[in-house]
């Protein structure tokens, strides 16, 4: 009955409400630029052009120093963001926020996220907004063939 009741208040409501799943985030290191990727599957239950879809952010930072709360978009700090769905696929326009490189080694970052995307289909028919919050364990990619 209280589930019953949650389905009916975000009906009415107009709820957004998604599943996430569990990140997939990898890492690559070519000589000064450090690329992180997380990759996420989302069952959309209302509201999108799809039922299921993939996101992948990718983040990639030059000169970076571990410590340092990164601005995100700056010169040392871009990201890029895809969704890719059954129906029409979306990309990231506005991305805002920061990265905080926690501890980089040759086969694990970890790094504390805190971003807002927003990104729309091609032909501007939905708009989403996205959140990447907390600690973030990235693995070597290319040990992972990524």
């Amino acid at each position: 009955m209280r589930h019953s009741l949650w389905l009916l208040i975000g009906l009415l409501t107009g709820c957004h409400y998604s599943h996430v799943g569990e990140a997939r985030a990898t890492f690559r290191q070519t000589g000064q630029v450090l690329t992180l990727r997380v990759d996420r599957h989302c069952d959309t239950v209302m509201g999108a052009p799809d039922v299921e879809e993939d996101q992948r952010l990718i983040l990639e930072l030059s000169a970076y120093t571990v410590g340092v709360k990164w601005p995100v978009p700056s010169p040392n700090a871009v990201a890029r963001f895809t969704v890719t769905r059954f129906g029409p696929s979306s990309e990231g326009t506005d991305c805002t926020g920061y990265i905080i490189l926690k501890s980089v080694t040759d086969k694990k970052v970890v790094a504390d996220l805190s971003l807002d995307i927003t990104a729309h289909t091609s032909n501007g028919g939905y708009t989403q907004h996205v959140k990447y919050r907390g600690e973030h364990t990235f693995v070597d990619g290319a040990a992972r063939g990524d």
